[in-house]
């Protein structure tokens, strides 16, 4: 029978309890912790379960009493058993514990181990053949680095090759977050850990591919210094990646883009012109120089930095584009006064309002995201006619152009979009009062 230690005639019992079952005892501690300024009650129930000492933690008393005498009672039970074992069982038990004493690991540790390891491997994989594949996986590595080491070694590389600030970013928040969650050496990735990974994220579509682009960029730098096996890379190959239901075309309408250039502040006219009239990406535009227009302002050289060499491209400048860009000419610099996207998108949103509020016109101005460079793409192949010009002027593919941009509008819409006199006259332009003070100074983040 199971019998508790004497207790204080006090409410607070005294610490700590002992209960026992037969020459078997269980102790129950007081454990009390504070978490945020506030107290709160813990009781430990511990024992030595073989060499391995149990710890189980309760916030009731009751529930910690119940379960030390049930470990008590568990405990008796099995020193019971082992009393009555047969000859040959104590042979076998002598045997095995010879054969563990090279590792020093008892019996009982050893056999939850063999369990523990047979549950993760799949319905007729031996044992014996999984570690031999663990151990020629990581054979040919040299040195155990773990992630988040060879994570920032990746990232400073890619900053020593010259990589775009806004890549690297997207890089450190992506692999960050994943290194944070592997703390491991990098030998022991495998394609199953990673899966399970993207699947907890809980993202899907486009943000799950980047993460997995970013994620194998990262497995060939870690085969590249011999940190992981050559399997990984196609291990990660091999993922499924989510099927892209290709996004609707957004572009403006040639009322919506003069309106733009009519309210926007000057600081942002670039923006406009080299985006909706030139078809520049917005990282493109961010690092257009004003030298590099050609010297008869024909043309602008387009440079662009993906991949291992950087590419050029030549696009034409219409008259209006010309026109717009002699507004705001300094001869040398950054093209763009503002250095981040959100920043001039800003400034255009509350210009376009703030004259629409002014007019007296209710109608929220409201930004499509990549609609510039969209209305480029589609305007420009009605205008010419001709996708293979198209796609080298916007550094994409004949059949990316065919995809999205082919007769969406006419010819004469394309007309008007390029030439936005033979629409109407431009409307006078209203100064915005609060839109400077609200703009951001130039090249300032």
């Amino acid at each position: 029978m199971t019998a508790d230690c004497p207790e204080s005639r006090s409410r607070s019992p005294k610490f700590p309890l002992s209960v026992r079952e037969g020459s078997v005892e269980v102790k129950v501690y007081a454990t009390p912790f504070e978490l945020r300024g506030t107290k709160y009650s813990q009781y430990s129930v511990c024992y030595y379960l073989g060499t391995r000492r149990v710890r189980e933690r309760f916030s009731d008393l009751d529930k910690a009493k119940a379960a030390a005498r049930a470990a008590a009672v568990k405990l008796a039970n099995a020193d019971h058993d082992a009393f009555e074992l047969s000859a040959s069982d104590r042979s076998i038990f002598a045997h095995c514990t010879r054969i563990l004493e090279e590792f020093g690991t008892p019996l009982a540790v050893a056999v939850a181990e063999y369990v523990e390891s047979r549950r993760l491997l799949p319905p007729g994989t031996a044992l014996k053949d999984a570690v031999a594949e663990h151990v020629g996986r990581r054979a040919k590595l040299q040195g155990d680095g773990r992630v988040p080491v060879l994570v920032e070694e990746f990232i400073a590389a890619k900053l020593k090759a010259g990589l775009s600030k806004r890549h690297l970013t997207d890089l450190r928040h992506r692999l960050g977050r994943f290194s944070r969650h592997f703390d491991l050496p990098v030998g022991n990735l495998t394609a199953a850990l990673i899966e399970k990974y993207l699947d907890d994220l809980g993202v899907a579509g486009r943000s799950r591919i980047n993460d997995l682009t970013c994620i194998s960029a990262f497995g060939r730098y870690a085969v590249k210094v011999r940190q992981a096996p050559r399997d990984l890379l196609e291990e990660i190959g091999a993922l499924q990646r989510p099927k892209l239901e290709p996004p609707a075309t957004l572009i403006w309408s040639p009322n919506e883009f003069l309106e733009m250039l009519d309210c926007a502040p000057p600081a942002a006219v670039s923006f406009l012109v080299l985006g909706g009239l030139c078809g520049l990406r917005s990282s493109e535009i961010l690092r257009a120089d004003w030298s590099h227009l050609t010297p008869d302002g024909s043309h602008i050289a387009v440079i662009t930095r993906k991949g291992r060499s950087p590419s050029r491209r030549l696009v034409p400048l219409c008259e209006l584009a010309k026109k717009q860009l002699d507004r705001v000419n300094r001869g040398k610099g950054p093209i763009c006064e503002y250095t981040r996207e959100q920043y001039v998108i800003r400034a255009i949103i509350a210009a376009v309002n703030e004259v629409r509020a002014r007019s007296k016109n209710p109608e929220k101005f409201l930004w499509r995201e990549n609609a510039l460079r969209h209305s480029y793409g589609t305007y420009r192949v009605a205008l010419t006619g001709d996708v293979s010009r198209t796609s080298l002027e916007m550094g994409n593919s004949p059949s990316m152009i065919v995809k999205h941009y082919l007769q969406l509008v006419t010819k004469q819409d394309a007309e008007r979009f390029f030439d936005l006199s033979k629409r109407r006259a431009p409307t006078q332009r209203v100064e915005p009062l609060a839109v400077a003070a609200a703009s951001p100074p130039a090249h300032v983040e």
